[in-house]
């Protein structure tokens, strides 16, 4: 029994030696891996780093792109506002052309009716449908005088309706709307 217990303390021991050297492989690859971990960590480190500076230099590069957009925006809504405003002033010019042009027509009638009236005031009536021939080539004329427009032209020997007479009795008043020199014309026969 003597031998079996020395075997079984060599065994013993010879396990301790065992467990000894596994511990110490455990440690020497317990050592290696974190050395081999801390190599990766170093390495990432690093790429975080390289990373980290590329991702700044990349926001630097796209800070003025960026400043750009915020430019373009704020343009843009001045843009939109100055439109809206000139939409606003083009209503009102559109509204205020419409009301200048009612006066304008108001006015035109209004200046119509007073031309009416005062030719009628400077014309003598004759009897309606009174009928004369031109005695020669005659010019019809705004205005009983050589001074107004010509407004037509007469042949001789044509015949004309008189509905006037200016106050100075030397123009007719014609239906070809306006006036004709009292010597170009003759009563027609039967007048």
């Amino acid at each position: 029994m003597a031998r079996f217990l020395s075997m079984a303390k060599l065994m013993v021991g010879l396990v301790g030696i065992a467990a000894a050297i596994v511990g110490w492989g455990v440690v020497v690859l317990q050592a290696q891996w974190l050395d081999d971990l801390e190599g990766k960590l170093a390495d990432s480190d690093q790429e975080l780093a390289v990373a980290a500076q590329e991702q700044s230099q990349i926001s630097q590069e796209q800070a003025p792109v960026q400043d750009a957009a915020r430019d373009y925006e704020e343009v843009q809504r001045q843009a939109m506002t100055s439109l809206e405003q000139l939409r606003a002033e083009f209503d009102a010019g559109e509204e205020r052309l419409a009301s200048l042009r009612s006066q304008i027509e108001a006015s035109t009638a209004e200046l119509d009716r007073l031309e009416a009236e005062i030719e009628e005031k400077g014309t003598k009536r004759v009897d309606p449908g009174l009928e004369y021939r031109t005695t020669t080539r005659a010019r019809v004329r705004t205005g009983p005088t050589t001074d107004a427009n010509e407004v037509a032209v007469v042949a001789a020997d044509q015949l004309v309706k008189v509905s006037g007479l200016s106050e100075s009795e030397t123009w007719y008043k014609v239906t070809v709307s306006g006036y004709m020199f009292h010597e170009l014309l003759r009563p027609s026969p039967g007048q």
